[in-house]
């Protein structure tokens, strides 16, 4: 070997690549949390589809929509729920004075629904029957009902008529 050639340097000798650090635990978390976020996405929205299903308004059928009046009117004594069940042209405020004040103990429940109906209007009959404690017994009073509906984007109570009383 010559002066001009001499041997190279363990600084001249290009080093070998070093492999990159490993990455792994990186991307095995950032996989974790792309599967939690698509979980909690459609949990959520089943959760939000769920609820909005379970307390939607229901005026599908006319039967449905005279309960629901009955109940907002008669037992929740709630004007702004009975508007909900109510036509645009007879106000809340009617409907609950046509239902009539009720004693706080008494027990109010319906039943027995007699539905003619057509394509937009429907005249649903229905027994109502109020009971009320008297001493160690009760009194009862059933009087038939008759509401007059029309669909207006679902069914909803325009006329009450009260039929008089059928005794038990």
């Amino acid at each position: 070997m010559t002066d001009d050639q001499s041997a190279p340097t363990p600084a001249s000798v290009p080093a070998a690549p070093t492999p990159p650090p490993r990455r792994r635990g990186r991307v095995v978390l950032l996989v974790v949390a792309i599967v939690a976020g698509f979980f909690l996405v459609v949990g959520g929205g089943t959760a939000v589809f769920l609820y909005d299903r379970a307390t939607a308004i229901d005026r599908s059928t006319p039967e449905t929509v005279v309960s629901q009046f009955l109940h907002s009117a008669l037992v929740m004594k709630d004007p702004a729920k009975t508007s909900l069940f109510t036509c645009r042209s007879w106000p809340v405020e009617d409907a609950m004075a046509q239902v009539g004040p009720t004693d706080p103990d008494m027990v109010i429940t319906w039943g027995d629904f007699d539905v003619q109906r057509d394509a937009a209007r429907s005249t649903v009959r229905v027994s109502v029957q109020f009971t009320v404690p008297v001493g160690t017994s009760f009194a009862a009073d059933v009087q038939r009902w008759r509401f007059e509906l029309e669909y207006q984007a679902g069914w909803r109570v325009c006329a009450l008529a009260k039929e008089g009383s059928v005794n038990p």
